[in-house]
């Protein structure tokens, strides 16, 4: 039975936090998996989170079986986050609790492929680099997938026109994944005016989008992050939005989420919902709880709300100076190379021009741990450690630099 299974590939950001979690080094920087760390480079819980297990502790609520798609307070509250309070968008909208983010998303890919099968699955598409689980979850259900242009690493910026021209030329009524904002691993984000472009393009194409919404409220608020799905929504798309609870409430390994199917109309609600229900019925039968009460509680008491809101102010604020004390010690440095970019960018991430080999040698002999593709989690430096972590990387562009220069030379000479 079991002689035709094969082992996969390791996961290079799952065993890289392993590798750090068992690292008691004093100087060790975890910036390896995207889980926001505090001052000292710790787990970092919210305020509202910690009020909240006491309430709930203290309501003596038992373990008994919910809703499978979730409570319906929770629904209505995570929704609201999404589109705002009072959004009309609600009316035609079915939201669902998830098993976080990830699993919003291989919900929602079930949902398109089970409803598109008898007709042929449509292509996927998302801007590269981007999150490569993707790939695993939509061929999971059948899809084929493909990536777009998105971001150019020699000059450390979007481009929005391969991007916009590789969505312009997709196949018509492809399926397009949006990260709304803080692009993983990047976090170069569209502006509103590239937001509204998109979306015309998307119009005529008859392109259907799939909003992937893993750290909202960490760029530039709740909001103002929430623009780009709400300016599709509001246009008259049908879509889903992928929303996750795991960074903007710190609740990674209590798998906190929900999807959310915008519909064209409110009649159509009860069969996607109940399309829903047997996905997650056949699936896990229903949702994990302590997670979702916590958010619950939060969510709808005004006092913990407003100060969850607070909190994630000061880590947006937090991640702001990092990325500027960086900035500010490669200028410093004179590191060859341009790194204003960092400052540019909003939210967890930031992607270096590193080899893998530097990176490598980052982790093995400094305990520095960055994936191999130079992405770092920005939150994971210390204050005080922007400048050994400068100096470092300083030291190792130069040596490449030097190291390529006297290639040159000797082929030259041969």
């Amino acid at each position: 039975m079991f002689k035709a299974a094969q082992v996969s590939p390791a996961d290079l950001v799952l065993a890289l936090k392993l590798r750090a979690d068992a690292d008691d080094s004093l100087l060790k920087l975890d910036l390896g998996a995207g889980v926001y760390r505090n001052e000292f480079g710790q787990y970092h819980q919210y305020r509202a989170i910690a009020k909240a297990k006491q309430l709930l502790q203290q309501s003596g609520l038992g373990h008994d079986y919910e809703y499978s798609t979730g409570t319906p307070e929770f629904r209505a509250l995570a929704g609201q986050v999404v589109f705002g309070v009072e959004s009309p968008i609600l009316s035609r909208t079915c939201s669902v609790q998830t098993i976080s983010g990830s699993g919003s998303v291989h919900l929602g890919a079930a949902l398109l492929g089970h409803l598109g099968r008898d007709n042929g699955l449509p292509k996927v598409y998302y801007g590269a680099p981007g999150w490569n689980n993707y790939l695993n979850v939509f061929r999971h259900v059948g899809f084929e997938v493909e990536t777009l242009p998105y971001y150019d690493v020699q000059r450390h910026e979007l481009d929005f026109e391969a991007y916009l021209a590789g969505v312009r030329g997709a196949p018509d009524n492809s399926i397009m994944i949006l990260q709304g904002c803080s692009q993983n691993p990047t976090c170069a984000d569209l502006t509103p005016d590239q937001w509204r472009l998109l979306a015309e393009v998307m119009k005529e194409r008859g392109h259907f989008p799939f909003f992937d919404v893993a750290y909202h409220g960490l760029a530039d608020g709740l909001d103002d992050d929430a623009y780009s799905w709400r300016h599709f929504a509001d246009m008259g798309f049908e879509m889903v939005v992928c929303q996750s609870f795991s960074k903007n409430m710190g609740l990674y390994g209590e798998r906190v989420g929900a999807l959310h199917v915008v519909c064209s109309g409110a009649h159509l609600l009860p069969g996607v919902e109940s399309e829903l229900f047997r996905l997650i019925r056949s699936e896990y039968s229903t949702n994990p709880l302590f997670g979702a009460r916590l958010v619950t509680i939060v969510l709808s008491d005004p006092e913990l709300r407003q100060d969850w809101e607070a909190e994630l102010r000061e880590m947006r604020a937090r991640l702001k100076g990092l990325r500027a004390s960086l900035v500010s010690k490669f200028r410093e440095l004179e590191t060859p190379g341009d790194w204003s970019f960092i400052s540019r960018e909003k939210g967890l991430f930031a992607v270096l021009p590193l080899s893998p080999d530097i990176c490598r040698e980052l982790t093995d002999k400094h305990h520095i741990y960055i994936v191999p593709n130079g992405r770092i989690n920005i939150s994971g430096l210390k204050a005080q450690a922007v400048a050994r972590f400068c100096e470092l990387i300083d030291v190792a562009v130069r040596r490449l630099m030097t190291s390529e220069v006297n290639s040159a030379n000797e082929i030259a000479r041969r």
